[in-house]
């Protein structure tokens, strides 16, 4: 009975090693084969390979490494290249390049002045003007449409690299339409029919939604019905009943001497 069972026990535990050598084999190849493609895409895991000593130094790296792909393949979405990526990083912001003192200031000075530095809409004003600088027709130019294209083409591309990284952003949607309203209300009228949208109108104000405000709200609503219910029923009483008849004032026979 016990040399069965040990049997038994021996076959069971060869298949389950087996099985995990069959799904380590797998997981390997999965990991070949998606390593070049994840360090194309996502140089940072560069990082993380070298914080834990490179790709293949023991098992636990090798499996670690192998995790941080999966999770840059599953959860990052594909790379879009940025308008703002030509702009070099030893390059002065906008307020500063006509300024010559910047030139000559101390490294650490002139750290802070680069676009090193720089927030996303400095470097977005930058972008623009360099784009308007291509088409203008002088440099005091700020009307003509050329200068409007480059100024929407800088928008929308900006627009464009925000809602690819976050799609749910539904924001910069609504300010858009809400300008193509106002400017052009038979184009706005196109988008919405062509892309299947509509546009609401935001509310009057915001409230958070409490469970107290909403039992008053309720209540306030119960109330109203039940005002109006008992008025129309008044309403219905005072047309069904009948007008009360007037009184005929007595009439005087006129006696007539003869």
């Amino acid at each position: 009975m016990f040399r069965a069972l040990s049997v038994v026990a021996g076959i069971n535990l060869a298949l389950v090693i087996m099985y995990c050598l069959i799904i380590c084999l797998i997981l390997t190849r999965y990991w070949e084969f998606h390593h070049s493609a994840c360090e194309k895409l996502y140089p940072c895991h560069k990082k993380e390979e070298a914080r834990y000593g490179g790709p293949n130094t023991n098992y636990t790296n090798y499996l670690t490494t192998w995790m941080f792909d999966i999770y840059c393949l599953s959860f990052f979405p594909s790379v879009m290249q940025s308008q703002l990526s030509d702009l070099p990083q030893t390059m002065l912001k906008m307020e500063y390049a006509a300024v010559p003192l910047a030139q000559t200031a101390d490294d650490l000075v002139k750290r802070l002045l680069t676009l090193e530095l720089a927030s996303h809409s400095e470097k977005l004003k930058l972008k623009t003007e360099q784009l308007i600088a291509k088409v203008w027709r002088d440099e005091a130019d700020r009307s003509s449409t050329e200068v409007k294209v480059a100024i929407l083409t800088s928008k929308i591309r900006n627009y464009q690299e925000h809602l690819h990284k976050h799609n749910k952003d539904k924001a910069n949607k609504r300010w858009m339409l809400m300008h193509l309203r106002v400017t052009h209300y038979d184009a706005f009228e196109h988008v919405c029919q062509q892309l299947g949208i509509t546009y609401t109108f935001p509310p009057e104000y915001y409230r958070h939604a409490t469970r107290r405000w909403l039992a008053k709200k309720a209540l306030c609503i119960k109330v109203f019905k039940e005002v109006q219910k008992q008025k129309l029923e008044q309403r219905k009483k005072i047309k069904q009943t009948p007008p009360p008849k007037l009184a005929e004032p007595a009439k005087t026979a006129a006696t007539g001497t003869q």
